[in-house]
């Protein structure tokens, strides 16, 4: 799908149909012999999302257009949910896993997945203490302070969400998973490709 010219979504399906090929993965594979590139910030920005599509940036113009968008972009790259459902069914599975397969693991993967376990039940024990702390607040507010000029449902609305780096999410985890350090535990995760043999 060679084009000497731009093409807008609706020429690159009449393309693909033409040739007979997908659009999307012709229009990715004419990523290497093309000039120009256009593509949104959550691609340009995030590493692994550039290399699965082919793209370096080294000797590369890079412009950025609507550059005032580019900070919630950022923000939303570098943030995270994580349900407390997803930490239990994580913690439950790899616990699982490490019991069934504990004499298979080697020392390093087995000592990677402990650690995980560690830093699993930290993170479930701290979201619970914090749920209950913020429903206790959430009782008060609504449990007959509103004479003060308390709005039902004001104050506990500040306490619904809290942002923290990664540093002070393990301060606040407590001194057994303190010196853990995340890029690591993401590297294992990665490369191991763990997740995966979870049941």
């Amino acid at each position: 799908m060679k084009s000497a010219t731009p093409k807008d979504i609706e020429d690159l399906v009449e393309a693909g149909q033409n040739s007979h090929i997908c659009p999307y993965f012709g229009s990715r594979r004419a990523i290497a012999q093309s000039q120009i590139v256009l593509l949104p910030y959550n691609l340009l920005l995030q590493k692994a999302a550039r290399e699965s599509l082919g793209i370096d940036l080294t000797n590369q113009v890079v412009i950025i257009d609507e550059a005032h968008n580019l900070i919630s972009t950022l923000l939303s790259l570098s943030t995270t949910r994580l349900p407390l459902r997803t930490l239990t069914t994580s913690l439950s599975q790899l616990s699982i896993y490490l019991s069934k397969f504990r004499n298979r693991l080697s020392t390093e993967h087995a000592l990677h997945l402990r650690r995980l376990v560690g830093l699993l039940e930290a993170l479930v024990k701290y979201v619970e203490d914090w749920k209950a702390e913020h429903a206790s607040d959430q009782g008060k507010v609504s449990g007959g302070q509103q004479g003060n000029g308390a709005v039902k449902g004001g104050p506990s609305q500040a306490h619904k969400t809290e942002v923290m780096t990664s540093g002070e999410l393990l301060r606040r985890l407590g001194r057994k998973v303190e010196g853990i350090n995340l890029l690591e535990v993401e590297t294992y995760l990665r490369q191991s490709k763990a997740a995966s043999c979870l049941p």
